[in-house]
């Protein structure tokens, strides 16, 4: 298997490819890797995977708890973790302490399956090589994937979230089609698709 689909969570997400080593752990264990990334592939020049690649494709409605926006497009206070944040938020978790809880990029999965925001729970969380490739929380999204011939194309079409959709009945595209690729970046992208060889 090369690539899993995954729902619920109202964001995008692309892992690099992942192999799982025979140490899983039941329980977080900062440094000690639980799975293998293959940073080589990039789904272009290199099309075959070493590991399976994880999507998260559930951008198609609001409420997203980690972009930071308000109500009606987001949940509120939270860690950004869109891949163009930067810096760090300060929250306070109940019983605990308060912590700056570093955004963007930095607070991605590491391979031993931790993040920075079990820093309150667990030391050095989050501190080990990133899995994601792309996280992105800041739109609307949906997917169309066909297989052909054992490749697998998957063609993007997204919105920026604001505060009104973008579409008209004249350009029901044209902001889509403009921002997908400053967002996304290729090889996602609306009119353009991603082919991964099986």
């Amino acid at each position: 298997m090369n690539i899993v689909f995954n729902g619920h969570e109202h964001n995008y997400q692309r892992s690099l490819p992942l192999r799982a080593l025979p140490n899983i752990t039941s329980t977080p264990n900062p440094g000690a890797p639980q799975v293998e990334v293959d940073t080589v592939f990039d789904g272009v020049a290199r099309t075959v995977p070493d590991g399976v690649l994880y999507f998260v494709e559930g951008a198609g409605g609001n409420r997203d708890f980690d972009d930071d926006f308000q109500n009606p497009r987001g949940n509120g206070s939270s860690i950004d973790q869109d891949d163009a944040a930067t810096g760090t938020t300060t929250r306070t978790v109940t019983g605990v302490g308060t912590f700056d809880f570093l955004k963007g990029v930095r607070s991605f999965l590491d391979t031993s399956l931790t993040d920075d925001a079990m820093k309150a729970f667990t030391p050095n969380a989050g501190a080990g090589t990133k899995i994601t490739a792309r996280f992105k929380s800041k739109l609307f999204s949906f997917a169309h994937v066909v297989v052909d011939d054992n490749v697998l194309t998957l063609y993007q079409i997204s919105e920026p979230l604001t505060d009104t959709s973008s579409a008209t009945a004249t350009t029901p595209l044209h902001s889509a089609e403009t921002t997908i690729r400053q967002e996304l970046g290729f090889p996602l992208g609306v009119g353009q698709a991603s082919q991964f060889g099986a």
